[in-house]
């Protein structure tokens, strides 16, 4: 289980230097994610506080997938790593209050 956590927050810091920290990239992904909806009619306000759950989402739904793989640990890897972007997100927003 400690090799699922290094693994994500190998990966969390890993992406945090390829795509911005996870404040400003989510920030991003929430903008586009909003534009979208906006544009198919459905106006929601999204933001980055949103994006870590609903990506948590995508990866219990391939967990839970027709034919899952036993052992296959990436999807939890991401989970915990989403899970660890979202305790950043938190923690910038209460610096900042």
């Amino acid at each position: 289980m400690r090799e699922i956590l290094r693994k994500a927050e190998k990966a969390v810091k890993d992406r945090g230097a390829s795509y911005a920290p996870p404040s400003e990239n989510f920030a991003r992904i929430a903008a586009y994610w909003q534009d979208h909806f906006a544009a198919t009619g459905r106006p929601i306000k999204i933001t980055a506080a949103d994006v870590a759950p609903m990506m948590i989402l995508l990866k219990l739904a391939r967990i839970n997938a027709v034919h899952p793989k036993p052992g296959d640990f990436d999807n939890l890897v991401d989970i915990v790593g989403y899970a660890l972007c979202q305790g950043q997100i938190w923690e910038k927003d209460n610096d900042s209050n």
